[in-house]
């Protein structure tokens, strides 16, 4: 019963946390890659916003037919998760209330962090389906020059917060002129 407790206070810290970093810059959903703390599924795969591939045109060299296309992705995109988010959040509400309220009942709190798992699910759904899409517009020299500009790791090493730099760039912007290319990610 106490690891059941444990568990699922850990996992409504988690999810508590999306609301928080939802309102960040960048879009309705404020979702982006700046930081490299991603305490959650749906962090580590939420993709960049249109505002982001606008500020990074120059340096990933996108076309102006790669910008149109990830402006149009990143836009319906953003509409599809709205709902997605919505049902995530209030299913991270039900759970947190659940958790703390003056009254426990784990057969309730277990269903709804059943819930709230499913509706993470399908947010990663949806970020994954639309990376898909990102991917097939970028070159794969462009996804791996996007990764180190978003994967950047930030004050205290790998996965420390590092957070936006200004533009909206990963931490300390964008790469020094002249600077060599990241290497390519894993399965490039």
């Amino acid at each position: 019963m106490r690891k059941s407790v444990v568990i699922a206070l850990a996992l409504a810290i988690v999810i508590c946390a999306i609301p928080a970093w939802s309102q960040g810059p960048g879009g309705p959903m404020g979702r982006g890659m700046g930081g490299s703390m991603m305490s959650s599924p749906l962090m580590a795969v939420a993709p960049p916003r249109a505002v982001m591939f606008e500020r990074m045109a120059t340096t990933l060299q996108l076309t102006t037919d790669q910008s149109a296309k990830l402006k149009d992705v990143t836009t319906k995109c953003d509409a599809a998760m709205l709902p997605l988010t919505t049902k995530l959040m209030d299913a991270t509400r039900a759970l947190r209330t659940a958790v703390t309220g003056t009254t426990y009942d784990v057969k309730t709190v277990k269903s709804l962090a059943a819930a709230a798992e499913k509706a993470e699910a399908d947010c990663i759904a949806a970020c994954i389906d639309e990376w898909t899409q990102i991917r097939s517009i970028l070159t794969s020299d462009q996804a791996a020059q996007l990764q180190g500009m978003t994967m950047r790791p930030g004050p205290g090493g790998p996965g420390g917060r590092g957070g936006m730099a200004p533009g909206g760039m990963g931490p300390g912007g964008p790469p020094p002129a002249g600077a060599p290319a990241p290497p390519p990610a894993p399965g490039q």
